[in-house]
């Protein structure tokens, strides 16, 4: 490209102060109009329209004026100096590049201007300093940089009449480039640089790829500046002179037209699909018998431009990997281990085994976990996996590897064993244990960017492989214990028992489990009883005949803990016709041997029992076939003495029944076929009772004592019923005294006791003599461990 500007010849300025340099001054006698002159020497390359100056970027241009320059004073002293200007003009590059032709007609200017002041010349001292004017002009133009460095002097002078007088310099104007049109055209062929336009590809996978058309062009650009110099003639006229100077700033410029294509792009994508049984993501669960197979298909594609064919091309691939993990057995058993968490020896583990089939990588791989007790058998995990490898597409700018799914040789992690415990569908009698392997593998898409923002995709999958091992433990040896525990009374329950049997079982890996067993609460009925009750219960008298009278006190119990007394006072005619008889002495009970007598009290099922086939049994138990449970017999014993008054007009002398009631029940237990008994603690009772003379209040008396003894289960029991019979004085068989002292002259001792009432004593009788007690029954008895 090329800029041409034309000549043209302004009107000059003068502007600027001349420095003198040397003044030579001749008056003259009489005043005459002053003037001035002014003669200009050119240095430097020729600055016309028709041979510009021309400046490139290795050879600068650089044109000097140096001027002469005269004043005639008004007495016809001449002054005289020499300023001078200058002009340097560069260029800062040989060669541009642009994107668009339009980009070189794209002027911009900047200017800066600084003055520096001098000294004026005076009459009688010519030496002074001129001002100097200097200003810089900068052209950018598409890139390059066109620059212009002016510079000018100026004097100044005192005259005859004090006057300051500019001495003619030449002023120089501003650089000027027209309109700004260059003249555009092809450059000649130049040796260094193409001329042809050329095709240069730039692909890049991670920009847009290009073909760039280059245009060579040749660039002048014409510049002129205009000075301007002034001169006072002797007719009193001026004269101003101005010239034009022509400068070129040549270089070269490449113009490149980009023609963009789309960029080469690489693409993945792949599904998945799994096992329908197994679980959704990794950790995947596989168990004993299972198969897991994980499977990926993917599509690989390559687009890109070919340069040479001027056409988009795509190259498309199917990559696939797949997994298969598999377990060979569900359950292991043992028997007879001390601890299983121990029989994990080790994992022996094959060596990867591969195949390439063209692009398919093929892996295999066992596990096998050996127990330290080898009858137990092996467990084996088995692991196949292949994958395809990468293609290689090759393009105009070179081959490309095509991204493909691969998978990792897979990584033993761990074994860990786990008992299970909180299952009450496991009998006790086995253990359960899981066992997990755990194995990871890594699953990753390589060479693609298009996958997870650019990073590299992988997933690490885990596999936990679970089986079983039941351990069977054997019964070896059982045995029975006995014991009991007792209920203490309270205000709504009588004194009770509770009869247990602990069954141990032993088995071989040396464990106890004991089983316990307790019946349901067995009361002790141990009471004593005095009547008839309508003159004992309140106290009261029988009449009989017109004259003859018995008189009863109230009768009084006692019970305390295991004793029980009860006492009554009766008053009768004559001491000497009362005697004793045992009216009542019933006993039922069962002995050993008669086991059939006893009744079910508290079933068991069947599911309580243990196979005792070639098991220890410890201790000598009489064997049953009677169901599992409880048995018991209520031996009932009841023993009345009766107090009777030997009178001949009584029908029925009868006048104190002294009674003695027990019930202390027998119980055995079968289980397993065995009968346990507990003979051992079952009542021994003694019963006796005396008739003894003795003194009240000063009357004579008897004193009868119907009491029997007993030990159940470790507690001692004593019970007693005593009546005083005394004869009343003549004329005083009204009543008794109401506050009776003890009887005096005792040949026994008696035993005082405090009072409550019968109808708490009647409470412990059994039927027909008392209530029956009502009990609720359930739950474990307080201090009573075990199951019960």
């Amino acid at each position: 490209m090329k800029l041409m500007f034309k000549k043209y010849s302004p009107s000059a300025l003068l502007m600027g102060l001349l420095i003198v340099l040397s003044v030579s001054c001749k008056e003259k006698e009489s005043e005459i109009d002053p003037y001035s002159s002014i003669t200009t020497n050119e240095s430097g390359p020729t600055a016309t329209d028709t041979n510009p100056a021309v400046a490139t970027a290795d050879h600068p241009v650089q044109l000097t004026w140096s001027q002469n320059s005269t004043y005639t004073d008004y007495d016809s002293k001449v002054v005289t100096c020499s300023p001078k200007a200058s002009i340097n003009m560069t260029v800062a590059q040989p060669h541009i590049t642009v994107k668009d032709v339009k980009e070189l007609t794209n002027l911009k200017e900047t200017l800066t201007e600084n003055k520096t002041q001098g000294t004026t010349m005076e009459r009688d001292k010519t030496t002074g300093k001129p001002t100097v004017y200097n200003s810089s002009q900068t052209y950018e133009i598409g890139g390059q940089t066109i620059k212009f460095d002016l510079s000018y002097e100026q004097y100044s002078y005192k005259n005859k009449h004090d006057l300051t007088v500019t001495m003619p310099y030449m002023q120089l104007g501003k650089v000027k480039y027209g309109e700004p049109k260059p003249d555009l055209k092809e450059a000649a062929k130049v040796p260094d640089l193409p001329y042809v336009t050329s095709i240069k590809i730039r692909p890049a996978r991670d920009t847009r790829g290009s073909l760039i058309l280059k245009d060579l062009y040749d660039v002048t650009v014409n510049f002129n500046l205009e000075t301007e110099t002034k001169e006072e003639l002797k007719n009193g006229t001026s004269k101003s002179t101005k010239h034009t100077y022509s400068f070129q700033a040549s270089y070269q410029a490449t113009v490149e037209n980009v023609f963009e294509y789309p960029e080469p792009t690489t693409s993945m994508t792949y599904s998945f699909k799994q096992s329908a049984d197994s679980t959704a993501k990794s950790p995947y669960i596989i168990r004993g018998g299972e198969q897991l197979e994980l499977e990926w298909s993917g599509q690989s594609r390559h687009v890109w431009f070919d340069v040479e064919a001027m056409e988009q091309k795509l190259f498309s691939g199917d990559p696939h990997a797949q997994i298969k993990v598999s377990l060979a057995l569900d359950t292991l058993e043992a028997y007879n281990t001390s601890r299983i968490e121990d029989m994990i020896a080790n994992v022996s583990a094959s060596d990867p085994a591969y195949t390439d089939e063209g692009t398919e990588h093929k892996g295999h791989r066992t596990w096998t976990i050996i127990p330290a007790n080898e009858k137990m058998g092996k467990q084996v995990m088995t692991l196949d996996w292949a994958y395809t490898r990468g293609d290689t597409v090759t393009t105009s700018y070179g081959k490309i590897p095509m991204p493909y799914l691969m998978v990792s040789d897979p990584e033993f992690i761990e074994v860990k064993i786990k008992r299970i415990e909180d299952d009450p569908n496991i009998p006790e009698t086995v253990k359960l244990y899981e066992v997990t392997a755990r194995i990871k593998q890594t699953f990753s898409v390589l060479n693609d960017s298009s996958l997870n923002n650019g990073q590299p995709y992988k997933e690490e999958i885990e596999y936990q492989l679970k089986y079983m091992i039941v351990e069977n433990i054997m019964l070896t040896k059982v045995a029975y214990r006995k014991d009991w525990k007792w209920l203490e009374p309270t205000d709504s329950t009588a004194l009770a028992f509770y009869p247990i049997v602990y069954r141990d079982r032993t088995y071989s890996n040396s464990e106890t489990f004991t089983d316990t067993f307790i019946d349901d609460p067995h009361f002790v009925n141990w009471t004593s009883v005095i009547g008839p009750a309508k003159y004992t219960d309140k106290g009261g008298s029988f009449q009989w005949g017109s004259k003859n009278k018995i008189v009863y006190k109230a009768a009084e119990y006692s019970n305390k803990d295991t004793i029980f007394s009860s006492s009554v006072i009766v008053g009768v005619p004559r001491v000497a016709y009362e005697s004793t008889k045992i009216v009542s002495d019933g006993y039922k009970t069962a002995f050993p041997g008669m086991w059939e007598e006893y009744i079910r009290h508290k079933n068991y099922g069947p599911e309580t029992a243990v196979p005792l086939e070639g098991v220890e049994v410890v201790g000598n138990f009489e064997k049953s076939t009677r169901s599992s449970g409880w048995y018991i017999f209520e031996p009932q014993y009841y023993r009345q003495l009766d107090i009777i008054y030997n009178d001949p007009e009584l029908e029925d002398g009868t006048i104190v029944n002294l009674g003695l009631t027990s019930n202390f029940i027998d119980s055995y237990l079968v289980i397993d076929g065995f009968k346990v008994t507990f003979l051992e603690g079952r009542s021994q009772m003694n019963l006796s009772y005396k008739d003894e003379k003795v003194s009240y209040e000063s009357n004579s008396a008897r004193q009868i004592t119907h009491e029997g003894s007993t030990t159940y289960f470790g507690k001692r029991f004593k019970v007693s019923s005593t009546a005083i019979v005394y004869q009343m004085p003549a004329g005083s068989q009204d009543s008794i005294p109401s506050n009776p002292s003890t009887p005096s002259d005792t040949t026994a001792t008696t035993r005082s006791v405090s009072t409550t009432s019968r109808a708490s004593a009647l409470r412990h009788l059994p039927a027909p003599y008392a209530r029956t007690p009502r009990f609720i029954y359930g739950g474990k008895p307080k201090g009573v461990k075990g199951r019960y």
